[in-house]
């Protein structure tokens, strides 16, 4: 079952996957395919990104997994450390980001910030 996808999160997802003819599609098509695991993944690259705006949208509106541990056990917060993306590190705290949660090599995200 899809999830309401505001316009400007639909755009946004249209250009992170390099697809800009999915806004000439319906939106349904996209609504159709924003499980949990996508929004995840999207949560992720909003993470690198330090896309605060979306993050929030992600996570609050559309119920994301701010501790989701994608690949070699990364989580959004490892991402925005590793990204020096601090307003976005500091949005996932805020939000119940777990700051202690090591990564497969032992990190814990503040271990991954550099400036």
């Amino acid at each position: 079952m899809g999830v309401a996808v505001s316009e400007e999160l639909f755009l946004y997802l249209s250009e992170i996957l390099n697809l800009p003819y999915l806004a000439n599609y319906p939106r349904d098509i996209l609504l159709n395919v924003c499980n949990q695991q996508f929004l995840n993944d999207v949560l992720v690259i909003a993470s690198v990104r330090g896309d605060v705006r979306f993050l929030r949208e992600l996570i609050y509106n559309l119920g994301a997994d701010v501790n989701y541990s994608g690949e070699h056990g990364y989580t959004p917060l490892h991402e925005a450390y590793e990204q020096g993306h601090i307003e976005a590190a500091k949005f996932l705290i805020l939000y119940g980001a777990d700051e202690k949660r090591a990564n497969d090599d032992g990190y814990c995200p503040i271990d991954l910030y550099s400036a």
